[in-house]
């Protein structure tokens, strides 16, 4: 079994930037140890228990472990109450029933290195997605800085920033048959590729639909292994990821050459 994780830069960046600077860059790295290492003491209080919009999650601070060289590992619980039963082969299912405190967790791992400021986090689609994690982080960010006593100038939010492996871009690009592309996503980054060009019908499908959430596969399913998706389309959506602001997940299936076995290529 495979355990899959994201790789993000962690930084602070204002909730609001005055107009006479929305042009500039104006967020930076933000180094979690101080944060982390207070965690690290059970005897410290903070509550963890934090709303991120359809569900609360809670850091679990007895998976809280400092390794060498300033990484830091723990994991965050999305809890939930609602849509929950058990099931037996051949029987129908029965509702679990749970006490007014108890959840059930679904948790996401975080490891955090403070020597770049980045974080690893599992790719776990039951659990918090990336956003939630940013909303989590920057909610007990803000509940430690009020029990150090601390405010900031401005109101900061954590930002999570994709580290994408240019050399997968690369490798992908170079190949002579493309099987399959995936794009995963929501509306607003559906419009973020559309304004590079890119999904473009997509997004204008997804709007006039009222969507929220996509999911496009081009595949030429069971073809001889010479057949293969335009070239020219894998181009334009690569393209699209790259430049857009906010990137959906994006997985090719691709064969270097006839020969080649295929390569699964996640480019988030």
């Amino acid at each position: 079994k495979k355990v899959r994780f994201n790789y993000f830069t962690v930084n602070l960046m204002p909730t609001e930037m005055p107009p006479n600077m929305q042009d500039r860059v104006a967020d930076g790295p933000w180094d979690m140890t101080e944060l982390l290492d207070y965690l690290s003491v059970i005897q410290n209080q903070i509550d963890g228990v934090i709303n991120v919009g359809d569900y609360i999650a809670e850091f679990d601070r007895h998976t809280l472990i400092e390794g060498t060289q300033g990484i830091y590992s723990f994991q965050i619980a999305k809890l939930r109450q609602t849509n929950i039963s058990k099931k037996r082969i051949g029987d129908p299912k029965e509702d679990l029933e749970l006490q007014e405190d108890e959840y059930i967790g679904e948790f996401v791992t975080v490891v955090f290195d403070s020597r770049y400021c980045t974080v690893a986090i599992q790719s776990n689609m039951y659990s918090l997605n990336t956003n939630q994690v940013e909303v989590f982080l920057t909610e007990i960010r803000n509940r430690y800085k009020e029990i150090q006593g601390e405010a900031d100038p401005t109101p900061f939010m954590v930002s999570l920033n994709p580290i994408i492996d240019e050399s997968k871009i690369d490798r992908i690009q170079n190949a002579d048959i493309f099987r399959k592309v995936v794009v995963r996503g929501s509306n607003y980054m559906a419009d973020s590729m559309a304004d590079n060009d890119s999904l473009e019908e997509v997004s204008g499908l997804i709007g006039r639909a009222g969507g929220v959430n996509f999911e496009l596969t081009l595949s030429v399913g069971i073809a001889p292994k010479t057949e293969s998706l335009d070239a020219d389309l894998i181009e334009e959506i690569i393209q699209g990821f790259h430049l857009a602001e906010v990137k959906p997940k994006v997985e090719i299936s691709a064969r270097q050459d006839i020969e080649s076995p295929i390569d699964v290529v996640n480019l988030l």
